[in-house]
């Protein structure tokens, strides 16, 4: 197939004399916003303007982009002195974030940066996060119903409360809802554009070997589902710690990933400027192994369904590892209204941006 050539072909700059960074054909990588400790999650406003938590600097930050050239020439620091920031979603105008056990909102953050920031306290009684390796993440779904992940916040363990699951918040009424359990640490969540289901990425249990258990892609049929945590990793890996009560029902995982890539931020792309074999594909963070003798992740991965939705094939969408050197770890993505894809480095505190490269020539070389 002709696209086959699009996605096989890879293009390779240097980012200076040590580094490189390898992005599909199609594709060009570019220095957006450099200079933000910390930063990890990533929400666009309504007019485009794009914020970054920093979780363990206790901070958000406003980048602003005045002439459209696709790099920040302004960081505005707003509410400094947080607990533990991360992800974060808008409803209309107002920007919503997960804050420790906190679920906070900022009315109307996009006119009111030169202004001292007081935020409204939604919840108080969410479950404590003070790991930033163990991600909450935050977006407002197709229902208006704000979805939240709750990390089990441990290698392996019985989940307690919410821990462990993927909650659904009511923003006029506060309720919440379980929707889902058996989690370890789901680092990224999205919808479908087909069917609009949920899918979310997790990160498997560490301690046991360099290739297991798999990294998972779950996707989310119905409320309730279990998704094996602490019984089952990636499927079929028996936890002995662990025994599975006889009637539960164990989901599988949709798509499984190579052990300890990490993944994090998911993103549906749904943009026109990217090559076509990108448009309806899941793009996969994966921050990189830790506890592995050798390096894999640190890249961003495209995954592609089939016309049923099932997803068939996963291929390198920009790939920061150079040999066991990684160049970034890449922690969110966000989608901006050109079509353009942002990713979140905690590694070296910066974020890139993804455009279309219109030569489509492969063995190029670039400097950033």
């Amino acid at each position: 197939m002709p696209w086959i050539g699009i996605i096989c072909a890879i293009l390779c700059f240097s980012v200076h004399a040590r580094e490189q960074v390898k992005v599909a054909k199609g594709l060009k990588v570019e220095l957006y916003a450099a200079g933000l400790k910390g930063a990890e999650h990533i929400a666009v406003g309504p007019t485009g303007l794009v914020f970054a938590s920093a979780p363990e600097a206790g901070v958000i930050h406003a980048l602003i982009d005045f002439n459209n050239d696709g790099r920040i020439e302004r960081k505005i620091t707003l509410s400094k002195g947080l607990s533990f920031p991360q992800g974060m979603t808008f409803i209309g105008n107002d920007l919503y974030v997960l804050n420790s056990n906190k679920l906070l909102k900022f009315a109307e953050i996009e006119s009111r940066l030169n202004k001292k920031l007081r935020p409204q306290i939604v919840l108080d009684n969410l479950p404590q996060n003070q790991n930033v390796n163990y991600s909450r993440i935050l977006k407002l779904g197709p229902d208006n119903w704000l979805y939240a992940t709750i990390s089990s916040g441990c290698n392996v363990c019985q989940p307690q409360q919410l821990h462990g699951s993927i909650i659904k918040i009511n923003p006029v009424n506060n309720e919440v809802k379980q929707i889902a359990a058996g989690i370890r640490n789901a680092g990224g969540i999205d919808w479908s554009p087909l069917g609009q289901q949920l899918w979310f990425s997790d990160n498997s249990r560490d301690w046991l070997g360099d290739n297991v258990p798999a990294d998972e892609v779950n996707r989310i049929s119905f409320q309730g589902e279990h998704f094996g945590f602490p019984y089952r990793h990636a499927g079929n890996i028996e936890e002995k710690s662990y025994v599975k009560p006889a009637r539960l029902q164990i989901t599988q995982p949709a798509f499984l990933l190579p052990a300890h890539v990490a993944p994090a931020g998911i993103l549906f792309y749904e943009g026109e400027m990217l090559p076509k074999p990108f448009q309806g594909s899941l793009l996969i963070a994966e921050r990189g192994s830790r506890y592995r003798s050798s390096k894999v992740g640190y890249q961003v991965t495209s995954l592609r369904f089939n016309g049923q939705g099932i997803p068939i094939n996963r291929s390198t969408f920009v790939s920061f590892l150079d040999g066991e050197f990684p160049t970034a770890s890449p922690s969110d993505i966000a989608q901006l209204t050109d079509g353009s894809v942002l990713i979140s480095d905690r590694l070296k505190n910066k974020i890139y941006r993804i455009t279309h490269h219109k030569d489509d020539v492969a063995d190029r070389e670039n400097k950033l």
